[in-house]
């Protein structure tokens, strides 16, 4: 009786064992998979996503952590007096205007085609609309030379009727701080971005760096009240070459990369190599200015809203994991 018992347990074994070797199998060749998809997806991969989208009154540091993000928002508008009441800057839904200066931007245009979602992030009418957050370790490890960092964002004007609207100049950089003063014409450290200069013929866009104090390129026309700023930041092991166009956003009908390389272009290219490893802030500055859709990506096509939102490896892989599980409990 006794070796009938040995017998039906060595039994169980063996079959427990073949369990195992099969869930192992499975596991080791999900994650293979998911391992390859995240190899082959990741370069189509969001980096940054700040769409705002919150609810209509909510400030700029309640925002909460965005995709990409590490911590939250700072704002670090410091408008007072004739340049501004120092109001925390706010998200107002699409469609909303006059909401604490008089403002007629009211967001992206709802017939515009522009991929976007939630509301914007409105600037009062005053000298320093500005903010920075951190970015996550994953993000900033893409910042490597070699790589090629695609930034877009949406920027409209505080416009006000009867007053003009050259005091539009919208900012936004990556770099080893936040962008400074009321006219970013100075930064915490470097920081490449693109955006638009004060003191300069026109006030114009252009693409932008910063090592303390403001490089800029060559100046290209605006579009007014909003503008759709794309910047190609590539980072070389000798110099860094930043490239800067902006697109109509309400009659906005979709994109390519060519539509970009085609487009007129402000292009400015450092004199000597960056320190891009240490890069781990984007921030925002602008004069009179709201912000929408902020992106970092490593395409174009994910720059401007077409491409995926890859979730994170680990993600992934415990996902798979987990259907291994149910595969192998189904199989028994």
């Amino acid at each position: 009786m006794e070796d009938a018992n040995q017998s039906v347990k060595f039994v169980f074994w063996l079959k427990k064992e073949s369990a195992m070797k099969n869930m192992t199998k499975l596991i080791l060749s999900l994650f293979s998979g998911a391992s390859l998809a995240v190899i082959t997806t990741s370069q189509a991969a969001v980096l940054f996503y700040e769409p705002f989208d919150a609810a209509g009154g909510t400030t700029l540091a309640n925002l909460g952590t965005p995709l990409g993000g590490s911590g939250s928002w700072s704002d670090n508008s410091s408008g007072t007096g004739s340049s501004g009441s120092g109001q925390a800057m706010t998200v107002r839904a699409n469609g909303t205007t006059g909401a604490s200066s008089g403002q007629t931007w009211a967001g992206i245009p709802g017939t515009s085609a522009f991929p976007n979602t939630g509301g914007f992030l409105e600037g009062e009418r005053r000298n320093d609309n500005s903010g920075s957050i951190s970015l996550s370790s994953s993000v900033v490890s893409e910042f490597v030379d070699g790589s090629t960092i695609w930034l877009s964002f949406v920027a409209g004007a505080t416009l006000v009727p009867g007053q003009p609207d050259n005091h539009h100049k919208p900012n936004v950089a990556i770099g080893q701080g936040a962008l400074l003063d009321d006219r970013a014409q100075s930064a915490a450290g470097q920081a490449v971005g693109g955006g638009v200069a004060h003191n300069t013929s026109g006030g114009n866009p252009r693409a932008r760096w910063w090592d303390g104090d403001d490089f800029l390129g060559n100046s290209i026309s605006r579009i007014s009240p909003q503008q759709l700023f794309i910047t190609k930041i590539e980072f070389g092991a000798a110099s860094e070459t930043i490239t800067t166009a902006v697109f109509d956003i309400e009659s906005f009908a979709g994109l390519s990369e060519s539509d970009f390389n085609n487009a007129t272009q402000s292009t400015i290219t450092t004199p000597g190599n960056l320190d891009n490893a240490t890069f781990d802030t984007l921030s925002f500055h602008g004069s009179r200015s709201n912000f929408d859709e902020i992106r970092l990506a490593t395409t174009f096509d994910a720059a401007v809203g077409l491409g995926a939102v890859i979730p994170e490896p680990s993600s992934v892989f415990l996902s798979l994991i987990g259907l291994g599980f149910v595969a192998v409990r189904r199989r028994r």
